[in-house]
Order: structure tokens, then C-alpha cells, then sequence
């Protein structure tokens, strides 16, 4: 068993090892050039003032009927509950 361990420990420490010299050679890598490179996208299924259009109309249609995600109301409920439990745990007692 002890055998066993020991190998265990030596593979997992060469591992370590290897990664920690595989970050430090990344970070003395060059940039690669960017020559001809745009942040414009090359392909889109929607043109930006379309989906912008859509976004808000979206909205619109959500104020317009009130929803309320059940999700979100649930999230909420959720955090509140930890806060007071957690609150009421380091409150000083008086």
C-alpha cells in the first residue's frame, strides 16, 4: 500500500510539474501578429440594429404584461432567507 502511494505521489507531482513549466513557457510566448485581423465579426445571423429593435420590443412586451420570471422571484426568495438566517446567526444576542 505504502508502495502504492509513493508511485501515486510521484506521478502526480512530475503532472504538477509539467504544468507549472507549461504556464511559465505560455507566458514568454509572443503575441501573434495581427495583421489583417478586425474585431468585426465575419459571419452574423442578424445585423445589430435588428436584434437591438427586437431586444427592446422584447421589453416592452414584458413591462407591458408584468412577468415576472418565476425563477428570479424564486432566487429571490432563496437569498433573502440566507441572509436573515445568516444575519440572525452573528447578530449579538442583547
Amino acid at each position: 500500500m505504502k508502495e502504492f502511494l509513493l508511485k501515486v505521489n510521484v506521478i502526480v507531482s512530475i503532472f504538477f510539474l509539467g504544468i507549472l513549466i507549461g504556464i511559465f513557457q505560455d507566458k514568454h510566448e509572443e503575441e501573434p501578429p495581427t495583421e489583417g485581423k478586425t474585431d468585426k465579426a465575419i459571419f452574423s445571423l442578424f445585423q445589430a440594429e435588428q436584434t437591438e429593435v427586437d431586444l427592446r420590443v422584447k421589453k416592452a412586451e414584458m413591462t407591458e404584461q408584468d412577468g415576472v420570471n418565476i425563477f428570479s422571484e424564486a432566487g429571490q426568495t432563496v437569498a433573502d432567507s440566507v441572509t436573515f438566517i445568516v444575519s440572525s446567526l452573528f447578530q449579538e444576542e442583547r
